[in-house]
């Protein structure tokens, strides 16, 4: 993940949650899908995995990508 430090000073500034940050991220899901972006999506859901386990400390979300990617 190339912004890691960035996004680790937001979340120890406390400008990041969890609940904020899962409902972007299934938006960006819904648009990425339907364009040339939606090969990057499973590399994606890795880097939020990445966020939630070890910055915000909390499990790992389920995110439901569709069958074809």
């Amino acid at each position: 993940m190339e912004d890691a430090g960035d996004v680790s000073a937001m979340v120890a500034k406390g400008f990041v949650s969890h609940p904020a940050l899962l409902a972007r991220f299934n938006s960006a899901v819904d648009a990425f899908s339907t364009d040339a972006r939606a090969e990057d999506l499973p590399k994606i859901v890795k880097n939020l995995h990445r966020i939630e386990r070890d910055m915000l400390h909390v499990p790992e979300s389920d995110i439901d990508l569709p069958g074809w990617i």
